[in-house]
This record gives structure tokens, C-alpha cells and sequence, in this order.
């Protein structure tokens, strides 16, 4: 595709907004836009995040409920939320 995208792009095919990318360390990431699908490994991530991580954000609801009401309700006309997945070797879904 040539020339900028349009919010109707990104909605129709919103992986052309996806970037591999490396930490400081050298470790691999894929930044890009958060999906309707992505619903269940975010709310895994939710579930597992540690006490300290939840005080920080807090009071926002950290939880798989929470992760599939963001995921059904995606508009990107409204908000661009992004996602970043570190791409593990050793696990086929990697970790969101």
C-alpha cells in the first residue's frame, strides 16, 4: 500500500501497523495493534500479573474479564491500542 493509512485500513487489516522490534538487551519483540482475538492471552497475562505490578496500576481492572470486555469493544476510530508481544522461541503462543 502506498501513502498514508486510514483509520478504515487499519480497521480492515490492522496487521499492516505491526513492527518487530528489539529491546536494549537484544531481546525480540512484535509491537501491534491489540485485536478482538487477542482477548484470552491478555487476560492470562492479567491474571498472572504479581501484586506489586497491580498496586502500581491500580485501580484499573487487571483481569481476563476485563481483557475480553477491551477486546470485544475495539473501535479504532475511538483509541489505537497497542499491544506488545515478546516473542518467545520456546512457546508457540508467546506471551502478550
Amino acid at each position: 500500500m502506498n501513502g498514508p493509512l486510514s483509520l478504515d485500513d487499519l480497521a480492515r487489516e490492522p496487521e499492516q501497523f505491526t513492527c518487530d522490534l528489539h529491546t536494549a538487551g537484544g531481546s525480540p519483540f512484535t509491537a501491534r495493534l491489540l485485536r478482538s482475538d487477542d482477548g484470552d492471552r491478555l487476560g492470562l497475562y492479567f491474571d498472572n500479573l504479581g501484586p506489586s505490578v497491580r498496586g502500581m496500576y491500580g485501580p484499573h481492572p487487571l483481569h481476563a474479564a476485563h481483557a475480553a470486555l477491551l477486546c470485544g469493544s475495539i473501535d479504532y476510530d475511538q483509541l489505537l491500542p497497542f499491544v506488545a508481544i515478546v516473542n518467545d522461541p520456546d512457546d508457540a503462543e508467546s506471551h502478550v
